[in-house]
């Protein structure tokens, strides 16, 4: 798949997990991705390494590594799915109700976002693009708000598969009508193409208590 940014550096440092991720689902070794790719296994290791290469070279290493279930674009190989996860919990918990503001130059306009309701509020359901984001955020904010103070960067975990990534933790919620604190399981999957966030899924639910 072709360039789809009208305007391109010359050169971009590219996301080593991801090619390894990709050239390794293929079972390709990187001699072999380097033969199907028409360059030299230096180039790979380079990739491979996190190093700058040529926009174009990336354009061809996108096609290679693509197979027919899974299209692979050029923006994809230098993007990092775990690291706008996490920018994505960032603004969760510091934005809350404004989320949408810290996840927009991110994000697909016409993401899909999916709810599962683990409190009140009526905010579960399918909601697309970021207009309706903003909707669902200000149904969930008005109802509960993020504990101040927490360790959001510690008290969570990340696991990337290509464009996809898993995100679980702990948070804590707090009821804004009665105070109540109530901990909540964080269960989410992130799915990046184009280096974009372009669907998630929030499974998150109270959690279970051991009295």
């Amino acid at each position: 798949m072709s360039w789809t940014r009208t305007e391109l550096k010359r050169s971009y440092p590219c996301n080593p997990e991801l090619i390894k991720f990709l050239r390794e689902r293929k079972k390709w070794s990187q001699k072999q991705l380097a033969k199907e790719s028409g360059y030299c296994e230096r180039l790979i290791c380079k990739a491979e390494a996190g190093g700058s290469i040529a926009s174009a070279t990336i354009d061809v290493l996108a096609k290679t590594l693509s197979t027919p279930d899974m299209r692979i674009h050029p923006e994809d190989l230098i993007s990092d799915p775990v690291a706008l996860s996490r920018k994505f919990i960032e603004a969760t918990h510091t934005l809350q109700r404004d989320v949408v503001k810290g996840i927009r130059h991110f994000s697909h306009p016409e993401g899909e976002f999916r709810f599962f309701e683990c409190l009140k509020g009526q905010y579960d359901g399918n909601y697309q693009g970021l207009q309706q984001l903003d909707i669902a955020a200000e149904k969930f904010f008005d109802i509960h708000a993020f504990v101040p103070g927490q360790d959001f960067v510690a008290s969570y975990r990340y696991f990337g598969m290509g464009n996809e990534v898993v995100v679980w933790g702990n948070s804590a919620l707090q009821i804004s009508s009665t105070g109540v604190l109530k901990d909540i399981e964080v269960t989410m999957r992130l799915h990046f193409e184009k280096g974009k966030l372009i669907r998630m899924d929030d499974r998150s639910q109270v959690a279970t208590s051991l009295d």
